[in-house]
Parts: structure tokens; sequence; C-alpha cells
């Protein structure tokens, strides 16, 4: 694995999360409606109704998209590289329970507050969940599955720990799989 690549990744999550804070719930047709093209860090008070989390951030920070990708890269780390959904589902509780928790979506939200009350995480996943909470954080397992191959069953396993609407699954695991993909390209 290309640590480049790696690095880079993950820099990438953090970038774009921070330049997509200020704009979260608006669509394509509102942010070009207020900042034009996104070229560089805002404030969410351009968004009419950011999430009350957000509010107080400056320009460039991050919200629970970066929070919850260094999760579950702490928990490969914690764990020497074995994929532990316990561990994970630990990590992402740490984070729920955080003072710096900003930004959580209502399904990853709900969800890490049921696995804080100890239920597992293969039970845990918000019934209806679609939003995008997958696709923010599963960057790390398709960097891991580019070094070390494991059964891409996984993606579903922690997709589904916080959304149990396919289409959040599906988005998710072939975004892991992209990332994978990409990962090998030398």
């Amino acid at each position: 694995m290309n640590l480049d690549k790696f690095l880079g990744c993950i820099f990438g999550v953090a970038v774009g999360d921070a330049l997509g804070m200020p704009f979260e719930t608006m669509t394509a047709e509102q942010i070009h409606e207020t900042v034009g093209i996104v070229d560089r860090y805002y404030s969410p008070s351009v968004n009419p109704r950011p999430f009350s989390s957000l509010k107080g951030l400056s320009l460039g920070s991050w919200t629970d998209d970066t929070q919850l990708t260094l999760a579950t890269m702490e928990a490969l780390i914690e764990t020497n590289g074995r994929f532990d959904m316990d561990a994970i589902a630990r990590k992402h509780v740490e984070a729920y329970l955080s003072p710096e928790r900003r930004g959580w979506g209502r399904s990853t939200r709900n969800s890490c507050k049921r696995l804080s009350e100890g239920m597992s995480g293969r039970e845990s996943g918000e019934p209806g969940g679609s939003g995008n909470g997958v696709m923010m954080k599963i960057a790390p397992l398709g960097l891991y599955t580019s070094a070390v191959p494991f059964d891409r069953i996984h993606f579903v396993e922690f997709a589904e720990m916080t959304h149990r609407e396919p289409y959040a699954i599906v988005a998710g695991c072939v975004h892991a799989w992209m990332v994978e993909t990409l990962a090998r390209i030398t």
C-alpha cells in the first residue's frame, strides 16, 4: 500500500468534510445560489438552516464525517489491523459521547445512542436510516482491504451498524470498494 495514497484519502475526507460542513442539508441548487462554486472554506452562517451543533464552528472545521473516519481507523489500529465490529462500535460510542460531537445525522446519532446503551452493532442500525453517513466514514475499510484482503461482507456489517436502508448500505459498500480499487492502482 502506498502511504501517500492512504494519507491523501484520509486528508481528502477531512478537507471535503470541512468544505461541505457549512452546506449540510442544502441542495446543490441552494449552494450554487448562495455562494456559486465552493472553492474555499465558508462559515456555517451561509446556511439558512444549519444544524445547531455546527453554528459556532469556524472556517475549515470538520464534522462527524471526519470524527467517525478517525474512529474507524483507531479501531483498526487498536486491533492490529483485524476487522473487529465490537472495537469499531466502541470507538463510535466514544465519539458519540465526546463533547466534540457536531453535525451528527439522525441515523448515526440514534444508532450510537443504542450502542452506548449496550446494544450490539449487529442490531443497532437505524431502521430506514438512509443518510450518507456510511459513505462518509467507510474509507478506512476500503484502504485496509487494499492492503490486507478480508471478506467484503464486513462492509455490509459496518454499514448496518448505523443504517438499515439498502440504499445507504449499497452506497457505502460501493464507496469502500472504489477506495480499495483506487488505492491498489500503482
